[in-house]
């Protein structure tokens, strides 16, 4: 079931929904993770959308659809995001992503677009809404002060 769904159904509120987007956002973590460290694959798509939970109220990353591995030694290397970044909505696009400036990507760490994409997650989440523009991403006042606070 995808994730804002389940929400919406539980309707959690206080300590037991924070603890639950807790322990959801280290599962994704955990998972972006792993694609990005273990595989050097990029999932390019890390937003509310792409995560669904189990029966079991477990979180999981989901809508590999652009999923992409990206070399920086080879200049024409070419992935899925590629070739279908039309798939990605341009709220949820890095300002690399954005102006398809692919050579800075290829050059980037496989975590970087991804980290993005967690930051889009976790605004969505925390904000009960979908984001619609980028520029959204500016209000952090739903986002608990001891995620946002660096």
């Amino acid at each position: 079931m995808p994730l804002s769904e389940k929400l919406k159904e539980l309707g959690l509120k206080g300590t037991q929904r924070d603890e639950y987007y807790a322990w959801g956002l280290h599962r994704i973590a955990k998972a972006v993770s792993f694609l990005n460290n273990d595989c050097k694959l990029v999932h390019g798509n890390v937003c509310l959308a792409s995560v669904v939970v189990t029966q079991t109220l477990d979180w999981k990353l989901h809508a590999f659809d652009v999923l992409s591995e990206f070399d920086g030694q080879n200049e024409s290397s070419v992935g899925p995001m590629l070739q279908y970044d039309w798939l990605i909505g341009a709220q949820y696009k890095s300002q690399e992503l954005l102006k398809s400036d692919w050579t800075t990507i290829r050059k980037s760490p496989p975590w970087a677009t991804d980290s993005w994409g967690l930051g889009c997650l976790i605004y969505e989440l925390f904000s009960g809404t979908k984001l619609s523009k980028t520029e959204e991403l500016r209000n952090t006042a739903s986002i608990p002060k001891i995620i946002s606070v660096s």
